[in-house]
C-alpha cells in the first residue's frame, strides 16, 4: 500500500482547482508552462507553484515530481512529465519543507467546506484510495486543531 500522503493531496487539489477553490484560498492561475506536457494550468501562492505533474517550491528550490514520486533540488520550475536530471533530495526532507504549507491549507479548506472524506464518492483512482490512510495520518494533528476550535468558539458564542 503507498503511503505517499501528496498523491492524495494532489487528487483532492486537482478537484479543488475544477471548483476554483484553489484561487478562492489565493491561489493566481497561469497558463501551462511549455514543457508541461499536460494542459493543466499552474497555481501559484506565494512561493508555492502547483502543476498536475509535480509541485515547485521557489524559496527552498524544492520540486515534487509526481510521475516518480520523489522530491529534488532546483532553482527552476519544471513540471515536465519526464523526470528530471537533477539532484534527488531524501522525501521525509522535501516533504517536511512543505507540512505546514498543506497543513495551513487543510485547515482552511476544512473550516470552510465539507470533511474531505465526502470526496471519496467522486470515485478516486485507486492510488488515492491506498494512500488515504496516509493522509489522514498526516493531518491528524491539524484536524484536531481545527475541531478544538470550532468545538471551543461554538462555545463562546452560546
Amino acid at each position: 500500500m503507498n503511503q505517499n500522503p501528496l498523491i492524495v493531496q494532489f487528487w483532492l487539489w486537482g478537484l479543488d482547482a475544477q471548483q476554483s477553490l484553489l484561487q478562492t484560498y489565493g491561489f493566481c492561475k497561469f497558463e501551462r508552462p511549455s514543457n508541461a506536457g499536460k494542459k493543466s494550468s499552474v497555481y501559484s501562492k506565494n512561493a508555492l507553484h502547483l502543476h498536475a505533474n509535480g509541485l515547485w517550491l521557489e524559496t527552498e528550490h524544492l520540486l515534487y515530481h509526481r510521475g516518480t514520486e520523489r522530491f529534488y533540488h532546483s532553482g527552476n520550475m519544471y513540471f515536465a512529465p519526464e523526470p528530471p536530471r537533477l539532484e534527488r533530495i531524501a522525501f521525509g526532507s522535501g516533504f517536511e519543507k512543505l507540512e505546514s504549507l498543506i497543513l495551513e491549507y487543510e485547515r482552511w479548506q476544512l473550516s470552510t467546506f465539507k470533511p474531505r472524506e465526502d470526496q471519496l464518492e467522486k470515485s478516486p483512482p485507486i492510488g488515492v484510495r491506498q494512500a488515504w490512510q496516509a493522509w489522514k495520518h498526516f493531518l491528524e494533528p491539524s484536524t484536531m486543531i481545527v475541531q478544538y476550535n470550532q468545538i471551543r468558539y461554538n462555545l463562546e458564542i452560546t
